[in-house]
């Protein structure tokens, strides 16, 4: 599954605003005496939205941060991947932030206590925000799968004219659109049309298949949400627990870079390590191994 960097992770439905504040050499908050502007392009159709009012920072507010209304509420009404480009009003500095709006949380953090967690402070902070977002796309990345609808784009290389193609998200919802990139200087890239789109059937497992014609070889762009209407109920229990991770940090009486360790009456044991298909954690780890695409049944 594609690791994408997305600096904010957003339900749809809500107007999203965000912060803005200048840098000094080193990436810390710095006094700005200029308020900056912003552009904002959606990616599901690449429409250049309405450049939105920057609010001033309040004198009591430490890093001095701008904010603005980034992207209406009118405009997010469907799972997308939002390019926010900020403009330094002082040194016309340009800084590029990517927002992912996707169905819901896994999870609400209201509910963390119910369920048995102890977290302290509000829960509606922006740690715990963070948190929560973290846990959700450390989920997705090993399972190969989103648990709410989501968008993503991909790129994919035809060598050789054929009817079927395969995509790497699961499960596959809706084919948004078709792009024929032009590779070779001076040519241009070709959208598909609505009818062209409409020719396409897509299946629930990644495949889509042109009916009555080909893809020729090329370089592709598909634009296509996907994902779970809503996540099981192990997979919010996992994700939870690895939620609660990302807040406390548990400390162990094993060094973190043992690869296993001896116990008083002699017993050796071999610890779960976290790699980039497994957590570390060997309940959560064991569902996501149930859910993971292409071993789910």
């Amino acid at each position: 599954m594609e690791l994408r960097a997305f600096n904010y992770r957003f339900v749809v439905g809500a107007e999203l605003t965000l912060p803005y504040s200048e840098v000094d050499q080193w990436g810390d908050p710095a006094p700005a005496t200029t308020e900056p502007t912003v552009a904002i392009t959606r990616l599901s159709d690449g429409a250049v939205l309405a450049a939105p009012a920057v609010t001033a920072p309040d004198s009591s507010d430490d890093d001095q941060s701008y904010t603005a209304p980034v992207v209406a509420a009118s405009d997010n009404v469907e799972p997308d991947i939002y390019t926010v480009e900020w403009t330094s009003g002082d040194s016309g500095a340009k800084r590029t932030e990517l927002i992912q709006t996707v169905g819901g949380p896994f999870f609400r953090l209201v509910d963390v206590a119910d369920a048995g967690h102890r977290i302290a402070g509000d829960p509606l902070a922006p740690r715990q925000r963070w948190a929560r977002s973290n846990a959700e796309a450390e989920c997705e990345a090993i399972t190969g799968r989103s648990f709410v609808p989501a968008l993503r784009d991909e790129i994919v290389r035809v060598d050789s004219a054929t009817a079927e193609i395969m995509l790497d998200a699961y499960p596959l919802r809706e084919l948004v659109a078709v792009t024929e990139l032009a590779l070779s200087s001076g040519a241009t890239d070709t959208a598909w049309t609505a009818a062209e789109l409409a020719a396409i059937v897509p299946n629930e497992d990644g495949i889509v298949r042109r009916v009555g014609d080909t893809f020729s070889a090329g370089t592709y762009r598909f634009v296509y949400r996907h994902g779970h209407l809503t996540p099981p109920g192990d997979i919010v229990e996992a994700v939870m627990k690895r939620h609660v991770h990302y807040l406390t940090k548990p400390r162990s009486g094993v060094d973190s870079r043992a690869l296993g360790y001896t116990s008083e009456d002699g017993t050796n044991y071999r610890l779960s390590i976290p790699n980039r298909e497994r957590t570390g954690d060997t309940e959560v780890d064991a569902i996501y191994g149930r859910y993971r695409h292409g071993e789910y049944v």
